[in-house]
């Protein structure tokens, strides 16, 4: 079992099984944030574990970097909720089709389909962030309330093309919400710079799925509500020692839900279990 790391923390499954192991085993009943359900969480949990021991597998299917599951799965799997909405995204593979809802065992057999939230791959990140604010602006032209989540790295364009980028959304009322990876040590604040340009800049801790789902919850739905463009900088927060590793984000979340009483350690383990059965036998734990 993936073993919780000793720190703070900050602020219907995806199987479609009705095996008992499904179920969060609380006797007490857990106290119910409307703003982020329970079942929410459990799936975002059981999407964090699939993409990561998906990504395990030789050959490999998921080209999800280790440690960013919480990035992907907490702002993504809102969009399960909306028909129309659009991902523009490079790395995440079929991991992707798990977070927006797709089946495990339709995923490892290929019987899944591309996910009709994804827009084309481009060779570079430029080519492909022009052609997400196109399809922003169609949307916006659409007048269908829908969002489109553009992933990215900070390190993909230099700094004055993020001010460009940004400076399109802002001024085209983009229903856009930028999702960027950070990496400790960066030559500038990202978020800092979104928020000079006039564009809502948060930055939230990279392994936090709970706290980076709400940013994301409240960013989509500004831009649903025709609020504009927002970034969401996931910069890898660290405590105590500057050099201490980054926290496990499935780990972290499974202590989350632990403490608020959403499961029991013994569903957490279900989870792992009933993925690296269906995973079985190609799961590799190197």
């Amino acid at each position: 079992m993936i073993a919780e790391p000793k720190r703070g923390y900050h602020g219907a499954s995806l199987f479609n099984t009705a095996t008992d192991w499904t179920k969060p085993h609380v006797s007490a009943k857990a106290f119910e944030n409307p703003l982020i359900p329970n079942q929410r969480l459990r799936d975002i949990y059981i999407a964090m574990v699939q993409t990561r021991l998906l990504g395990k597998r030789k050959p490999r299917t998921a080209s999800i970097a280790l440690g960013r599951e919480a990035l992907w799965a907490a702002t993504a799997i809102g969009l399960r909720d909306a028909l129309g909405d659009l991902v523009s995204e490079t790395g995440a593979g079929v991991a992707l089709d798990i977070i927006l809802g797709a089946e495990l065992k339709k995923v490892v057999s290929g019987k899944a389909g591309g996910s009709p939230h994804r827009l084309p791959t481009l060779g570079k990140a430029p080519e492909r962030l022009q052609l997400a604010l196109g399809a922003a602006m169609a949307l916006k032209a659409a007048a269908q309330k829908n969002v489109l989540l553009v992933y990215a790295d900070q390190a993909d364009l230099p700094r004055a093309d993020w001010r460009a980028v940004l400076g399109t959304a802002l001024g085209g009322e983009l229903p856009v919400v930028f999702v960027v990876s950070c990496e400790a040590g960066a030559s500038y604040d990202l978020a800092a710079l979104s928020q000079a340009r006039g564009v809502p800049g948060i930055a939230v801790d990279a392994s936090d799925a709970i706290a980076l789902y709400r940013v994301a919850q409240e960013s989509i739905g500004r831009a649903r509500a025709d609020g504009g463009p927002a970034l969401i900088a996931a910069v890898p927060f660290h405590f105590g020692s500057a050099k201490q590793r980054q926290p496990d984000p499935v780990a972290l979340l499974g202590g989350q839900l632990l403490r608020r009483k959403v499961c029991t350690q013994a569903w957490l383990e279900a989870v792992e279990q009933k993925t690296v059965a269906m995973l079985a036998p190609k799961l590799t734990t190197a």
